[in-house]
């Protein structure tokens, strides 16, 4: 008799440890870490996306398995001691049994299945599938049931505050680098600026005629600071009609074609809004597979310039200066030049 009750006690305790293991590691791991696994291909990451998409199922099972678990144990097992042994014993298992069910089936395995959660919710999906099928009409009932509850209410979608949260966890654990915590800020940040608070301005654009002759810029081009440059109608920014590139005029100069104008090398511009979200412009220059965008106002009118560097600046946090600029920002650049301009128009007065 005595081996019956320890097979009965050690079953539910082992069932129950089983539920509680699953159920916390499910609902720990991250869903990255799920899709992760998913994307590899295995047949536990397949196994675990199925059971945390359909969650409402997934802990239906759980909490069928471990109640069917704890009820039929706890009544079979009393049932034993009591036809074994006198009231007292009775007493002093039901006691033990409860302390047992609490500490070996709940918070031992609850809380191994939050702290291990990567590495456990893997191993245990394919038997926790297998369950769920084998208990289907009763999950079924309950997860109908709970859905019936839930309905009308819809889960907190994810935020870009909860992904820089776990980042930040991420950066305490050592797994992530604080300048990539720095540098996912600032991309999440790109939903939030304007083109016009990242745009290279008006006054500080250089750019060239497309009437001039290639012959006419021999003198100039070696000190041209850019790869890539604005080509205007008229030297009239407003009538900025495409982008030429400085290696295209040294080409022609090595080609001879001194008598060759600059809109003949040009390509057509692309422009784009100065009220653009910086996430919509990196999309932009992607798509259409451009280094450099004419930002426009609303009435056409040329505001300044984007550059896939512009956007490559915001996300990193840092200016991007190579060998030949003399100024860091060409925004503070403009600043001083419209302040110096103020000064000249004072004393003309």
């Amino acid at each position: 008799m005595l081996w019956l009750i320890g097979a009965v006690v050690a079953g539910t305790l082992m069932t129950s440890f089983f539920c509680s293991l699953a159920e916390a590691s499910i609902l720990s791991i991250p869903s990255g870490r799920v899709e992760t696994l998913r994307r590899e291909g295995t047949r536990h990451g397949k196994m675990l996306a199925s059971l945390t998409h359909n969650i409402d199922e997934t802990l239906a099972g759980i909490l069928v398995l471990n109640t069917l678990a704890n009820t039929v144990g706890a009544t079979m097992a009393g049932a034993l001691v009591q036809r074994a042994y006198d009231n007292t014993v009775l007493s002093i298992f039901s006691a033990a049994f409860t302390f047992s069910i609490l500490f070996f089936a709940e918070v031992i395995p609850k809380t191994l299945g939050v702290v291990y959660a990567n590495k456990v919710a893997p191993v245990l999906s394919i038997p926790l599938l297998v369950v769920i099928r084998a208990l289907f009409p009763i999950v079924k009932i309950c997860e109908v049931t709970t859905k019936a509850i839930k309905r009308g209410v819809h889960d907190p979608t994810l935020t870009e505050e909860d992904i820089l949260s776990e980042a930040r966890l991420g950066v305490k654990s050592g797994k992530i680098l604080p300048e990539e915590l720095e540098w996912m800020g600032n991309i999440l940040k790109l939903n939030d600026i304007t083109v016009k608070q990242i745009m290279t301005p008006r006054s500080v654009i250089f750019a060239i005629d497309a009437d001039d002759k290639v012959g006419e810029l021999k003198d100039s081009v070696a000190s041209w600071n850019h790869s890539r440059i604005p080509v205007t109608k008229d030297h009239n920014l407003d009538e900025t009609m495409g982008i030429v590139l400085r290696r295209q005029v040294i080409d022609a100069m090595l080609d001879e074609d001194y008598d060759k104008t600059i809109g003949e090398l040009a390509r057509p511009a692309h422009y784009v809004p100065e009220s653009m979200r910086g996430h919509q412009a990196l999309k932009e220059l992607i798509s259409k597979k451009q280094h450099l965008l004419i930002v426009v106002d609303e009435h056409g009118g040329t505001e300044g310039l984007i550059t896939l560097e512009d956007i490559v600046e915001v996300m990193l946090g840092e200016q991007i200066v190579d060998e030949y600029d003399r100024y860091t920002d060409l925004k503070e650049l403009a600043r001083i030049l419209g302040v110096s301009r103020l000064k000249e128009l004072n004393v003309e007065e």
